[in-house]
């Protein structure tokens, strides 16, 4: 039987940051719900758990979790952590669901914090860090420091928590040296995932006014996709697991006005991994240099065919336009790993990685 990963989402955004970081009033103006009383959580996770069943085939097992999204967890007070915390504590303990996660910032735990959410059935906890350039986080104003991620980190492994990092790239002041020195940093910290974002200029935000003002210029959306493309190699190499790329869609971010400027795309995911896959094609040509190209074909693991095909297809409009009347036909191969791709033409065939994308800086 197959397994995998069913995440019931509750939103519980903070009012106000209280360290006014230049996109402080994300969190406010973007995802904004009300926050739900602990007895309607109560009744919303077994409506969750129900419809999970329900959907769910026999020969599926889902790996349930509650996940808790909408800012720094742990600077909630004691007694309204433990009212959120709470239905899905009791719901853990009867081994319904198999485990909870939430995210926070790395200046806001301790042992005595860890502590209470270990009880809880908290399982994995993700730190909002955004860049380890100390520089960076004292112009943003986030408020901690590299040295806090570290100790933040120290202390979660000593608990047993499972780790997440979430980065942004194109942060005021960001170049290419200060991303490469933050990543490598990640990476030594040996995360279990990560999760990366392009800055956002959200309006009513201290960014916006240097976004008007021309003091920050955000990243295209062509930058962004070739930026993170690196990032996830470098990750994947490391066998840290990038869970998400970009923002969660939602009502309230896609609401008119609400994004300024910036690299926004609702499926910003995709469009790296089939520019991966794209770039891997290509890589894969230049190595069997065939004579004619009459028919290509690729085969992948039945779950990348969408992103080789690409976004609105447009891998394959890119292909057609290198190789004219040429046939090319996508495959799934179960015996294939999702980090290989097959690659034919006429009597050539060459087996690749996503890892030879991977040259040295």
């Amino acid at each position: 039987m197959k397994s995998r990963t069913r995440i019931i989402p509750i939103f519980v955004p903070q009012d106000s940051c209280p360290y006014e970081c230049i996109f402080c009033n994300q969190t406010a103006v973007v995802g904004k719900k009300r926050i739900l009383s602990s007895q309607e959580l109560k009744s919303y996770i077994h409506k969750c758990l129900q419809s999970i069943k329900l959907s769910s085939s026999e020969r599926e097992i889902p790996h349930i979790e509650i996940a808790y999204y909408g800012g720094s967890f742990t600077l909630f007070s004691r007694q309204l952590q433990e009212e959120y915390l709470h239905p899905a504590s009791v719901v853990f303990k009867r081994g319904l669901i198999r485990g909870i996660r939430l995210s926070t910032r790395p200046d806001w735990i301790d042992n005595s914090i860890l502590s209470f959410l270990k009880e809880k059935g908290v399982s994995v906890i993700e730190l909002g860090v955004q860049t380890m350039d100390d520089q960076l986080l004292d112009y943003i104003r986030r408020g901690h420091t590299s040295e806090d991620v570290r100790r933040a980190m120290e202390l979660l492994r000593e608990f047993g928590f499972k780790t997440g990092i979430q980065l942004m790239i194109g942060l005021p002041g960001e170049d290419g040296a200060s991303r490469n020195s933050s990543m490598d940093k990640v990476k030594s910290l040996k995360p279990d995932m990560v999760r990366i974002h392009p800055t956002l200029v959200i309006r009513d935000t201290l960014l916006e006014q240097l976004y008007i003002s021309g003091e920050y210029i955000p990243l295209t959306l062509e930058q962004a996709v070739t930026i993170l493309k690196r990032l996830v190699l470098e990750f994947e190499a490391e066998g840290i697991r990038v869970i998400r790329l970009g923002l969660q869609p939602n009502r309230s971010l896609e609401k008119a006005g609400t994004i300024v400027a910036g690299p926004y795309h609702p499926a910003l995911g995709q469009l790296v991994t089939s520019s991966i896959f794209y770039d891997l094609i290509m890589r894969g040509m230049e190595k069997l240099q065939p004579e004619t190209v009459n028919r290509l074909d690729i085969e992948v693991s039945p779950e990348n065919i969408s992103n080789v095909v690409g976004n609105k297809r447009e891998n394959l409009a890119r292909l057609r336009d290198n190789y004219l009347s040429c046939e090319i036909r996508v495959k799934g191969n179960i015996s294939l790993h999702e980090d290989q791709l097959r690659l034919s033409v006429g009597d050539k065939s060459i087996l690749l990685r996503k890892q030879e994308l991977l040259d040295q800086r």
